[in-house]
């Protein structure tokens, strides 16, 4: 699959898979955090109920936020 596909089909994932804003911003990330970081952080995400306010695009960028800091406190 290809790189923007990949991002809108995650951008589903936190019902914006009409937004294009944000499956740009999805497919940036995949270069800002890496793709195991991205992956992980929807499979969290896609895991809440669709009713959960969980289930974000902003819980999405939360988790990354965190894994980043986490990845700054080791010392990676």
């Amino acid at each position: 699959r290809g790189l923007i596909t990949k991002s809108r089909e995650y951008a589903f994932v936190v019902f914006k898979g009409y937004d294009l804003i944000v499956i740009e911003m999805i497919a940036s990330f995949f270069n800002t955090y890496g793709a195991n970081k991205v992956d992980e952080a929807f499979k969290i995400t896609e895991m809440k109920d669709p009713g959960n306010p969980k289930r974000s695009f902003g819980y999405v960028i939360g988790i990354l936020d965190k894994m980043k800091a986490e990845k700054y406190k080791k010392g990676d």
